[in-house]
């Protein structure tokens, strides 16, 4: 099942240390691709632009990546804000932070 032991609490028991860390970096984590996600849906263009000046990808592939890639932040965001498949949402965020700091060295 996609659900995790966090997302169904057990309200008796206080919830571990490491729990509460966890549930923290999770909003954070989730909380910044959602956030990074908003401007980048609502100015496409943009951010294209932005992408463009990488010279990473071939032109004809920016604007896909322009439109694709901020949808991706967001489902993903939401996901880990959520609880729902924990491992494989951070695992898949993990690979795009290392993509992006891939792009910017």
């Amino acid at each position: 099942m996609f659900f995790s032991r966090e997302f169904r609490p057990n309200l008796r028991e206080k919830p571990s240390p490491r729990k509460v860390l966890y549930w923290f970096f999770r909003l954070i984590v989730g909380g910044t691709f959602v956030a990074a996600s908003i401007n980048k849906i609502a100015f496409p263009n943009e951010f294209a632009s932005i992408v463009a000046d990488y010279r990473i990808l071939p032109s004809s592939l920016i604007m896909v990546f322009a439109y694709a890639l901020p949808w991706i932040e967001l489902i993903l965001g939401i996901l880990l804000l959520t609880g729902l498949a924990i491992r494989p949402v951070a695992s898949a965020l993990l690979l795009l932070l290392l993509f992006f700091s891939l792009a910017i060295v």
